[in-house]
């Protein structure tokens, strides 16, 4: 919990310094979100995961909730962050509100916002529950392959585009990769924030429809300059997943 409510110069000018909100997230389901709207998701599920405060007038609002003039900033929201919050719940984000009631009994007309979790993880066309796809991603069944560039089509294979933005569930966010390419990350420190990313993922269960895949090919485009398949492999053997590596050649054999 936040010692003190987040501020800014003025009331209504409350950014949570230290938090750069990203532009895009991809929900459990693999549906993707951007701009104004990725920007309020990530808002509402750091304060709430966090146990942030923001300022309410002189007051601090209570742990976890985002008032709605919050979800209004340009940063955030924007001036469309009433439709932004619907917007968030047609896709499935669960969303709490209340009105806020201030220290001293008043009932004020600022409503508050809290996210409470993400739409289900599973496959977007046959939406197994949660239970179903838990229970078969523990039996470990997905086998898979990397390579760099689009694979060719092969009977029995999914192909999944993993490269930073691509909105796949493995997939990094583009912004890591911009923090990579400006210099504001090392390679290492965007391991370590993709790697934590796909733990807590795993976590919520939003892997189970990729460990409940029978086979799939996982690439990425030849350009990108975050390649996640290294950390990918070692990510999805740890989940149980298993690598089809390639049969040695005759020359290599022979090599030996």
């Amino acid at each position: 919990m936040t010692a003190e409510p987040l501020r800014g110069a003025d009331y209504f000018q409350v950014k949570p310094g230290e938090w750069a909100l990203p532009d895009v997230a991809v929900l459990a389901n693999g549906t993707q979100l951007g701009g104004a709207r990725a920007r309020l998701y990530w808002l509402l599920r750091w304060t709430a995961e966090r146990g942030a405060t923001h300022a309410i007038g002189r007051h601090t609002g209570p742990v976890g909730w985002v008032p709605s003039h919050v979800c209004k900033e340009p940063w955030s929201g924007g001036g469309a962050g009433d439709r932004r919050l619907r917007d968030l719940r047609e896709r499935g984000v669960r969303l709490e509100s209340q009105v806020y009631i201030a220290p001293d009994g008043e009932r004020t007309s600022t409503w508050l916002w809290r996210w409470a979790g993400d739409p289900p993880a599973g496959d977007s066309q046959r939406a197994p529950t949660a239970s179903h796809a838990r229970g078969a991603a523990h039996r470990g069944r997905l086998v898979f392959r990397t390579q760099r560039g689009c694979p060719v089509e092969r009977d029995g294979w999914v192909k999944w585009e993993v490269s930073p933005g691509s909105g796949h569930v493995l997939a990094p966010p583009s912004s890591l990769q911009a923090a990579l390419i400006t210099g504001h990350l090392t390679h290492d420190q965007a391991v370590a924030q993709y790697l934590d990313m796909m733990r807590r993922r795993y976590v919520r269960g939003e892997l189970d429809g990729v460990l409940a895949t029978r086979q799939a090919v996982l690439w990425v485009r030849p350009e990108v300059a975050f390649d996640p398949l290294p950390t990918l492999t070692f990510i999805l053997t740890q989940c149980g997943a298993s690598e089809d590596l390639p049969e040695p050649s005759a020359h290599d054999t022979d090599a030996r």
